[in-house]
């Protein structure tokens, strides 16, 4: 360790200070584009279909959202004070339930089971809907999960 501070000069020593702060410049991107303001909706897909979209402004009060499906699954999703859990399911894993309340912009609850994914999305008043390079691969090459 002692031979790499003999061979090393101040430009190896600069240049390695500076690819660490790069390699933190990703994270630092993602905190602040998750943490820009803006309302907050709870997103709920089923089978890539949209069901639900609601401001989590908009709930005063407890709200309980139950999808059903035809084949006799279910899901129940709990809203209040900000957060959304998934209360209930009838899937064998249970990981959906487990996974507990979220409340920030990204964050998800899956059910791989019964397909149903519940996500917290934030939109910027003045948000004009981009789509990103990967979006608009998924949306013109018609990438399908199965």
């Amino acid at each position: 360790m002692t031979r790499f501070f003999k061979l090393a000069t101040v430009s190896d020593v600069l240049i390695i200070l500076v690819l660490i702060v790069i390699s933190f410049l990703p994270f630092a991107v993602f905190y602040a584009q998750q943490s820009s303001g803006g309302e907050r909706f709870v997103v709920i897909t089923k089978d890539q279909t949209v069901l639900h979209e609601i401001a989590l402004s908009d709930i005063d009060d407890t709200e309980q959202i139950t999808i059903d499906s035809d084949d006799g699954h279910y899901n129940t999703i709990n809203i209040s004070n900000g957060e959304v859990h998934m209360h209930d399911a009838n899937c064998n894993d249970q990981v959906c339930v487990r996974s507990g309340a979220i409340d920030s912009p990204g964050e998800t609850i899956v059910c791989l089971p019964h397909k149903v994914i519940v996500e917290i999305t934030a939109k910027d008043s003045t948000d004009d809907q981009e789509i990103d390079i990967i979006s608009s691969f998924i949306f013109t090459k018609g990438l399908h999960y199965e």
